[in-house]
């Protein structure tokens, strides 16, 4: 639906206000004024902050990230974003002791290799499973035209061993759950093209990391001399680039209401707010998480509403605890260490905040953050807040050996934190777009539509929006044209 004419502005609506959401509405509201598009922006947040899951709360000295920790500079179009809204100085990067990774095996933590040598003397893995994964490239690529789970798809480019032990670990620390309920092909889609294209993962990775990298449109605010490795954050926490880009936003954004129903009216859209109050639009993008989206859909298009429910959320509690750094034995040197199913008992991971990035707790504490729940221990998110601090303690007692009590404690529940994208993930979406495809002017964006992280959503909600002004300018090209004779 455009129902503006040619002088009137496009009014487009923004259901949500988490980082896909916002990502799009800063780059369509930039790039519809640099094609001279009048566009008349609204973001409709039911919370009463922005950001989504990507918050940051400052408590007692403590930084504590309510979701996303970082993001990864090989990727940089968060870091990019942060440029172009003048967040340059901002911008932090993770230590040097960060680089190293641990996994709970055997009854200890093992660091993850960082190069061939470290890799032949790694304890981690058996050295018929080391040699199993060097003749990755003699095996064959996948075959089967069906998108296996990514754990069939692993045992069979890596072998069983590294599977349970690495590649489960992997998952972990991503989706919050195992290989076996994950899509090889949407999971981890540069592993599956890697494979499919060059018959191995190893030699994929090898001519990527040569091939010389266009920068992607979306990076023209980035520095040339940007270094792309490394994982990056703010000096503030997560939380400033939202709040940013609702600042850049300004009276556009409107936090504290909820949109319960959509519906058309007139060749427009029209939101009904849970106060009754209604906002009309021509266009709506729909940046809520999936089961919102669902809901939102449902007296629209019941076939994308069901695809959209059909979508399974992992449910995590994020926990962070804060102590006298003398009460630690632990030299905490690394970024933190992940879990393995076999090993698992409610922590996914841990993550030793204070030693990635600076400002994390107050001058002579550490601040320590675990992950709890997944799709094998749920009811532990909605346990007494007691419950859930005993579990990660235990955690820490068998892993680093602490059993200090903590002197700060933070706990925030997710009990949709994470989508999955199962086996078959990729075709389902397929039938999701054809669904939209029958209402003009609607749109979904989010974390379920080509990647979970922050750099993912950013980089799709640009896409989004760029496509968004393209067809915008097309429409208006033709209103302006002389009806033929």
């Amino acid at each position: 639906m455009t129902n503006a004419t040619p002088e009137e502005p496009v009014r487009v609506a923004v259901v949500g206000g988490g980082i896909s959401g916002l990502a799009y509405a800063y780059y369509l509201q930039r790039t519809a004024a640099e094609h001279r598009l009048p566009v008349q922006l609204t973001v409709l947040e039911e919370a009463d902050h922005v950001g989504g899951r990507v918050r940051t709360i400052r408590d007692q000295g403590y930084l504590v990230e309510c979701g996303a920790n970082g993001v990864l500079g090989s990727k940089p179009a968060a870091v990019s974003l942060a440029y172009e809204l003048g967040l340059g100085d901002e911008l932090v990067r993770a230590s040097r002791v960060a680089r190293w990774r641990y996994i709970f095996h055997r009854g200890q933590l093992h660091s993850l290799p960082l190069g061939l040598m470290h890799f032949c003397r790694s304890p981690l893995l058996s050295p018929s499973a080391k040699l199993r994964l060097l003749c990755g490239p003699f095996v064959p690529r996948w075959r089967d035209r069906d998108d296996p789970a990514l754990k069939d798809w692993a045992v069979h480019r890596f072998g069983a061993e590294t599977t349970e032990v690495l590649i489960d670990a992997m998952c972990a620390g991503v989706y919050g759950i195992g290989p076996q309920h994950l899509s090889a092909r949407s999971a981890f889609p540069q592993l599956w093209e890697w494979e499919q294209r060059y018959g191995s993962v190893l030699w994929g990775g090898i001519r990527g990391a040569f091939r010389r990298r266009q920068r992607e449109p979306y990076e023209r605010a980035l520095p040339e001399d940007f270094p792309r490795r490394g994982l990056w954050s703010f000096r503030n926490g997560m939380g400033t680039l939202p709040d940013a880009l609702a600042a850049a936003l300004g009276p556009a954004v409107r936090a504290g209401v909820r949109v319960v129903q959509l519906g058309s009216w007139e060749d427009q859209w029209v939101c009904v707010l849970h106060n009754r109050e209604t906002v009309a639009a021509d266009q709506v993008v729909l940046a809520l998480d999936a089961h919102g989206q669902a809901q939102v859909l449902e007296s629209i298009d019941q076939d994308a509403a069901r695809i959209l429910s059909s979508i399974r959320f992992v449910p995590l509690a994020v926990v962070a605890l804060g102590f006298p750094r003398d009460r630690l034995a632990h030299p905490l040197n690394g970024f933190g260490f992940l879990i393995p199913s076999r090993y698992r008992r409610g922590v996914l991971g841990v993550l030793w905040s204070s030693s990635v990035f600076p400002g994390r707790a107050p001058e002579g504490h550490v601040l320590i953050r675990a992950m709890v729940g997944g799709l094998e221990r749920p009811e532990l998110v909605h346990e007494p807040e007691g419950t859930i601090e005993q579990v990660v303690l235990a955690e820490l007692g068998r892993a680093m050996g602490v059993h200090a009590t903590p002197s700060f404690r933070r706990i925030i529940r997710w009990p949709r934190a994470i989508p999955v994208p199962e086996p078959g993930h990729a075709q389902r979406m397929e039938q999701l777009r054809k669904c939209l495809a029958r209402h003009h002017g609607l749109r979904c964006i989010g974390n379920f539509l080509g990647g979970v992280s922050v750099n993912d959503c950013i980089a799709n909600a640009y896409r989004a929006a760029e496509e968004t002004v393209a067809e915008l300018t097309r429409a208006r090209q033709l209103e302006r044209m002389p009806p033929s004779t």
